[in-house]
C-alpha cells in the first residue's frame, strides 16, 4: 500500500491510471482494489482525485492561478474534469470555492 500511495503522490499531475498504480505496487489490479477497499473504504481512482483535489485547493490560494492551468497540473486533463469533481467534492465551482477562500479573515 505504501508503494501505491508513495507513486500516487508523486505522481498525482501526471494521466495516471489504476493499472500504472498497481504496477508501481507491484501487485495486480485487483488486488490493489481489495487493499484500498479494505484499508480506506474507497477505490484507488477516489483516492488519486482526492490528491488531485489537495493540489487544487492549494493552488487556488493563488488568485493570478488559471483555472484551466491548475486543472493541467494537478492531472485532471480539463477544466471540465477540476469543474465536475470539485463540485462534487466542495458543492461549488472551483471558481466560487476560490472567492469564498478570498473573502475569509
Amino acid at each position: 500500500m505504501r508503494q501505491a500511495l508513495r507513486f500516487m503522490k508523486a505522481n498525482f499531475g501526471q494521466s495516471i491510471g489504476v493499472e500504472a498504480i498497481a504496477r508501481a505496487a507491484g501487485i495486480s489490479r485487483r488486488t490493489l482494489y481489495q487493499l484500498f477497499e479494505t484499508e480506506f473504504g474507497e477505490t484507488p481512482a477516489n483516492r488519486l482525485i482526492t490528491f488531485r483535489l489537495d493540489e487544487a485547493r492549494r493552488l487556488l490560494g493563488d488568485p493570478d492561478a488559471k483555472i484551466v492551468a491548475i486543472a493541467e497540473s494537478c492531472g485532471f486533463g480539463t477544466h471540465r474534469t477540476l469543474d465536475r469533481c470539485f463540485r462534487r467534492a466542495e458543492g461549488v465551482s472551483p471558481a466560487a470555492w476560490r472567492r469564498a477562500e478570498q473573502q475569509r479573515p
